[in-house]
């Protein structure tokens, strides 16, 4: 585990990005081996389900296997297209996948949207004074939050990584503030 972690730290941001890009892939591949009824036919409909995950997986707290699951029942249950559901908009998107389809499948998806809800809940961190700021650190699913208060003004640094508090990005987020004028 050790050499993981250190080779995952090795990486380049680039590198890192495309990390979560792999996984859905894989989890796309692994799980549609499983519905006869979808095809895939061009490295155009490949992109596009990749997007509508991606898409899904930042509006939701659904994992990438609920949202492949419940992608590929809607695809090999209805007259959908996968152009269709690239086509519609975030909200019709949603309703489509998360609301037509009723197996034990889409149940153990709400259930562990449930747990994730409860454990990924915001959570604050630290208060401090940072000179003439007071200063509130929150974690709010794999992202920090640091809120600064100064008088009357506030503003939100969001921190994607602890490694940006180390390698001078949180300095220069700070820098760019100005919450005096």
């Amino acid at each position: 585990m050790k050499n993981l972690i250190k080779k995952y730290y090795e990486m380049d941001n680039e590198v890192r990005d495309d990390l979560e890009l792999l996984y859905i892939y894989q989890t796309l591949i692994s799980l549609f081996s499983e519905y006869e009824n979808v095809k895939i036919n061009t490295i155009g409909d490949l992109e596009k389900l990749m997007h509508i995950i991606q898409k899904c997986m930042i509006i939701t707290d659904f994992s990438a296997d609920c949202i492949v699951t419940n992608m590929l029942e809607v695809l090999e249950a209805q007259d959908i297209t996968i152009k269709d559901l690239y086509d519609l908009e975030i909200d019709d998107l949603l309703e489509v996948l998360f609301t037509d389809v009723e197996d034990d499948n889409d149940e153990d998806c709400q259930n562990e949207n449930l747990q994730n809800n409860e454990d990924n809940k915001q959570e604050i961190l630290s208060e401090f004074s940072y000179g003439n700021y007071y200063c509130i650190f929150c974690q709010n699913r794999d992202k920090y939050l640091l809120i600064i208060n100064k008088g009357e003004n506030s503003d939100v640094i969001v921190i994607n990584s602890i490694n940006e508090i180390f390698d001078g990005t949180f300095q220069r987020k700070l820098a760019e503030l100005k919450l005096d004028e």
